[in-house]
């Protein structure tokens, strides 16, 4: 089960395509319940963005399709993923509920751009931009899972070191 291309805030900037993302050197972030766990993959660091992928697992066959479907298309349930801009705005999905804290901040931007999904583990790649100037909470929703608003925390500084490392594909 797969799905690409599902926008939440508007038209972004998008990823760029003739550059080679940093890695951001970060310890694993993973949160467990009894039912579910939730952990962040590799975190690509770009000038402009993040590429992230969000994993959880469940201990009973079938679930992580349903979160699949609520998380892909909205629905019951209540479950969601959103990014927490160190103090300031949240974005969510499949709910954007973003929201600046000044006025003078940009909102940030959320785009599903693809995952998919086994009887017992669901992957979620994201795009977010702007890049972070702080620290990042990956914020896993699954309220109906035993598993609500677990943060996955994110150094900005790492963040921050990762795009220094991105590079142009050619020069």
């Amino acid at each position: 089960m797969g799905i690409m291309g599902i926008t939440v805030a508007g038209d972004l900037p998008q990823r760029p395509e003739s550059e080679m993302p940093g890695i951001a050197a970060t310890p694993p972030a993973r949160v467990v319940g009894e039912l579910v766990a939730a952990a962040l993959g590799p975190v690509e660091c770009y000038s402009n963005g993040l590429r992230i992928v969000v994993s959880v697992w469940s201990r009973q066959p079938g679930v992580a399709q349903q979160l699949f479907q609520q998380l892909t298309h909205g629905g019951a349930g209540g479950a969601r993923v959103g990014f927490r801009f160190g103090e300031g705005a949240t974005v969510w999905h499949p709910r954007s509920t973003a929201a600046a804290t000044r006025s003078d901040e940009p909102v940030p931007g959320l785009e599903l751009e693809g995952g998919r999904a086994s009887e017992t583990r669901l992957d979620l790649q994201f795009w977010l931009t702007p890049l972070p100037a702080a620290d990042l909470a990956c914020v896993v929703d699954l309220p109906g899972h035993g598993l609500p608003d677990a943060q996955l925390l994110i150094s900005g500084g790492a963040l921050l070191e990762g795009s220094r490392r991105a590079e142009p594909v050619w020069s």
